[in-house]
């Protein structure tokens, strides 16, 4: 069966949307309901996969910057709104829509794209793996005290936060402290998103769209000098091989890739890329190909 996916147009919203009900098992919303959803739509991030006249597939994005190791945020692509009609599933819809999200994700310079996956083992197969995690926490607080830290300028013991009153506020009218609280956050924790209008979840995943440009976004904790093997199927362009030196601590590092079947995965990819998932993580590290005579360098570079 042949589809034709193209970007989205306002006039076709409403079908558009309307694959998206049936895909997660839903029934069809009231006009009130919709508007929420067609507000942020990104028509010109949005694709649609059309048989004849009827939408059987959706994808878009938004926009995001995202914070990474070295602190400057980096352009990012939130994937949304991805689903196909169960009538039209499993003949090769998701994998063409997904590809058009990509190449324009790429064409943007949007290094990664970012989906908070509701079923992880279909965004596998296009590269995406999981890139931070949630940690819950139960404490007993009969077992645990507040720590308040004392005022280094105080000549008594007084505590930093003697001075501090606390009020109740409606959420309308404390968003922006809390969103300023937020922001000065983001640069610190690798994997954050730098909010917009709208919101991600946490635990997303992670695909690296342009390797050379996601790895020159970062910075590294050593002087580094290597070579990456990376094997992409599903972008193609990531393949190739690249060596890039930077001796600086706070230089951008370029690293790249080499085709072969030992090589470094997408998955490898996004782990070397956030610090975070330490099984990925390792597995990336045997796929490096360090230079003499920077090994030591190279390796804790990665950490």
């Amino acid at each position: 069966m042949a589809t034709d996916p193209r970007v989205l147009r306002p006039a076709d919203w409403d079908h558009w949307y309307g694959t998206l009900e049936p895909a997660f098992d839903g029934v069809p919303e009231a006009p009130e309901e919709r508007t929420p959803w067609r507000e942020p739509t990104r028509f010109d991030r949005s694709i649609g996969a059309w048989d004849g006249p009827v939408a059987v597939g959706s994808a878009g994005s938004f926009a995001f910057r995202m914070a990474v190791p070295g602190g400057s945020p980096a352009p990012a692509a939130g994937a949304t709104m991805v689903g196909v009609r169960p009538t039209h599933r499993r003949q090769g819809v998701l994998t063409s829509m997904m590809w058009h999200l990509l190449e324009d994700v790429r064409e943007r310079r949007e290094p990664p794209a970012a989906p908070t996956a509701s079923e992880p083992g279909i965004h596998g197969r296009f590269g995406y793996g999981i890139a931070t995690h949630r940690i819950h926490a139960r404490v007993d607080t009969l077992r645990v005290r507040l720590v308040i830290p004392e005022d280094p300028s105080a000549t008594d013991s007084s505590y930093a936060t003697d001075g501090v009153r606390i009020r109740l506020s409606a959420p309308e009218d404390a968003r922006a402290a809390c969103e300023e609280v937020y922001a000065r956050r983001v640069t610190t924790r690798p994997g954050v998103l730098r909010r917009c209008d709208v919101q991600m979840a946490d635990q997303p995943h992670l695909r690296l769209v342009d390797v050379g440009d996601a790895l020159a976004a970062r910075t590294y904790a050593a002087p580094v000098d290597v070579v990456l093997d990376v094997t992409d199927a599903f972008c193609p362009w990531n393949t190739g091989r690249r060596r890039r030196r930077r001796p600086a601590l706070s230089a951008r590092s370029r690293l790249g890739c080499r085709t072969g079947s030992d090589g470094l995965s997408p998955y490898g990819g996004h782990a070397c890329w956030q610090d975070g998932h330490q099984k990925r993580l390792r597995a990336a590290r045997s796929a490096v190909r360090i230079a003499p005579p920077q090994t030591r360098h190279g390796r804790s570079a990665l950490r």
